[in-house]
């Protein structure tokens, strides 16, 4: 199965390039912009000998031990199901 985890800063947290890019949208013309946040994502392929459970559970621990800084982030996980062609989310 393929996950997604994405991470953003806590609510509170500034991070200093949300600022200064909604500044250049602003600049470029695009000053309906009014919030800007920056994360990441990272894309997991787990083998499917897990159960789907047991595959969430490792995910939400690889972000735990390393993948977030949960003092910093919030992060939010994901199940992608892909069927011949059709992508569900």
């Amino acid at each position: 199965m393929r996950w997604t985890v994405t991470t953003l800063l806590r609510p509170g947290v500034k991070g200093s390039d949300e600022g200064v890019v909604l500044k250049c949208l602003h600049d470029l013309g695009y000053v309906e912009a009014s919030e800007l946040r920056i994360g990441k994502v990272f894309f997991i392929n787990i083998d499917d000998a897990l159960t789907k459970d047991e595959q969430e559970s490792k995910v939400h621990d690889m972000c735990k031990k390393m993948l977030v800084n949960t003092v910093l982030y919030n992060y939010t996980i994901i199940v992608v199901i892909i069927l011949k062609n059709l992508l569900i989310i």
